[in-house]
């Protein structure tokens, strides 16, 4: 199983679509909430019937013969019932991240109060570090900023062929910053001092993500060239 944690404004969106695209919808289930467009029907049923668990979710999974679940979900979700699932996520920087969100809140669902008031929302204070929380070692964490390398580690790493897309996106390249202009001083100094476990959990992943790209694919490379070297000597053999 493959579990797809979908933090918002990550380029999640972009990511869930490209792979839907790679492995068929029919593969996947998606459980965004129960009044998510995005929320399979079938656990929106649930929802309505007011008997969904993530069991349920998992059975619906495994009638289907589904092998990737993704959604806006935290890691201890789904951990429990599938402890050796492959999690992918994408994390991105979270002063970035939240005003990217206050704007699609603002957008999307009316909200009015201002941005300093938005990054007192529970669930917005350390999303990301909490979500990925007790993260495992055959995680795959690719961050926003480097979206498209990103996403070539992950179908290196497992062999898919994710195309790179751009949706839902209200700025096309993650990596060009909302300015210091568009939030006050103080609220950004405000919001610095709410998430302070997430700034080190994104400063950290990103302060190793070149690394760490570049020896998966030199691993992943030479693990194809050991099997392909393989097959060629069972075919044909020294003499």
């Amino acid at each position: 199983m493959i579990l797809f944690i979908h933090i918002p404004k990550t380029a999640g969106t972009s990511f869930r679509e490209g792979l839907a695209k790679a492995v068929g919808n029919k593969n996947m289930i998606s459980d965004y909430g129960p009044d998510a467009s995005e929320t399979d029907f079938a656990i929106r049923h649930l929802h309505k019937q007011g008997i969904y668990t993530p069991e349920h979710v998992a059975k619906i999974a495994e009638t289907r013969g589904a092998k990737i679940i993704c959604g806006h979900f935290p890691f201890s979700k789904y951990h429990k019932i599938y402890p050796k699932a492959t999690v992918i996520s994408f994390v991105r920087d979270p002063l970035q991240r939240c005003y990217s969100e206050y704007l699609h809140w603002k957008r999307m669902k009316g909200y009015l109060e201002p941005f300093d008031k938005f990054i007192q929302i529970k669930g917005m204070i350390n999303i990301q570090s909490r979500w990925l929380q007790g993260l495992q070692e055959n995680s795959i964490i690719g961050v926003g900023e480097y979206y498209n390398s990103s996403v070539q580690m992950i179908n290196k790493i497992l062999g898919l062929s994710v195309p790179i897309l751009s949706l839902n996106c209200n700025r096309k390249k993650l990596e060009k910053k909302y300015s210091d202009i568009e939030m006050s001083k103080a609220a950004v100094s405000f919001f610095y001092s709410l998430n302070e476990r997430d700034n080190q959990f994104y400063n950290n992943i990103r302060a190793q993500y070149p690394e760490k790209v570049t020896s998966r694919l030199i691993w992943n490379l030479l693990t194809r060239f050991r099997s392909i070297a393989a097959r060629i000597t069972k075919k044909y053999p020294r003499k």
